[in-house]
């Protein structure tokens, strides 16, 4: 999963693990919480991937992530196209 979130939107590793919070890696990382927790990890396991992150930290990327893409198909594509 985290491979694909790479190479699609093009975002080095250690800045979609780092602390940054820049827009585009901020995106790349929601999708891959999404996409981790969509196909069965804990939210908890997500968190301690990412760098240490708190399940509230993931639940909240997820949430964000869902209603970024309820509200424009772009990112909709793009999300379920990591799939």
């Amino acid at each position: 999963m985290r491979d694909r979130v790479v190479e699609r939107l093009d975002i080095p590793i250690d800045e979609l693990l780092g602390k940054g919070q820049v827009r585009r890696v901020t995106l790349a990382r929601q999708a891959l919480a999404w996409l981790a927790v969509r196909n069965g990890l804990s939210q908890a396991e997500v968190g301690r991937y990412m760098n240490g992150r708190s399940r509230a930290s993931i639940s909240y990327s997820i949430k964000t992530i869902e209603k970024r893409m309820a509200e424009s198909s772009e990112i909709r594509k793009l999300v379920e196209g990591l799939l």
